[in-house]
């Protein structure tokens, strides 16, 4: 119950030609799908509802730990519980050039997006295109989070809506074990919000986040 789909590699070794394609997965205790030490992993057409059911620790729908060059794609999560992390994806640290794109997602308490690192460790190069966010985040939660030793990230082409019970921020950026985010590419993003709701930005520690040609 504690990850719905898990790969777990160990040491320097990493697992190559990972697929996990065309599942189903609802009320798990907490991740839903994980990878965990693989290069190359290939995430694809899966459902995930309600995971982070009963863990009290991190836990989120989709997301790679220690593992490159993984692409999640074409997946749909919703209402993953709680704020601790509670978000639909995540590109965690010790990762590289992961790309999140052409996914739905919706009613994540924690948000749509984590992109972290501690100060120690590093996380570069992610990539999040071509999604659909819609009514991410409770009032106490974000819709995308940036903590740590984030690296070189790019967000662009997404659409976000926010719902009008939503009063939230879009974008926060936090430390984490003396680690900031670095080097953020917010671009050509749509952002909907809808009548009594607010979408509000929380630049925290950060250096060098750009935005331009977002609606």
């Amino acid at each position: 119950d504690r990850n719905g789909i898990c790969q777990r590699g160990y040491g320097r070794k990493r697992s190559t030609g990972v697929v996990i394609r065309g599942n189903k997965l609802h009320d798990i205790g907490g991740n839903g799908i994980k990878l965990w030490g693989t290069n190359g992993g290939l995430i694809e057409r899966n459902v995930v509802s309600f995971a982070r059911a009963r863990c009290k620790d991190h836990a989120a729908g989709i997301w790679p730990f220690a593992s490159d060059d993984t692409v999640i794609q074409f997946n749909q999560v919703s209402d993953t519980q709680g704020t601790l992390d509670g978000q639909a994806f995540d590109s965690d640290y010790q990762c590289e050039r992961t790309i999140i794109q052409y996914n739905m997602s919706w009613r994540n308490q924690g948000g749509f997006l984590l992109v972290c690192a501690p100060g120690n460790n590093y996380c570069r190069n992610t990539v999040v295109r071509y999604n659909l966010s819609v009514d991410d985040g409770v009032n106490s939660a974000r819709v995308i989070h940036f903590g740590g030793n984030s690296e070189h990230t790019l967000i662009h082409n997404n659409t976000f809506v926010i719902t009008g019970k939503q009063q939230i921020p879009l974008v926060k950026c936090t430390d984490w074990e003396r680690g900031i985010p670095r080097n953020v590419d917010f671009i050509n993003n749509l952002i909907i919000t809808q009548e009594g709701g607010q979408a509000r930005y929380e630049f925290g520690p950060v250096k060098e986040f750009r935005m331009r040609n977002n609606v």
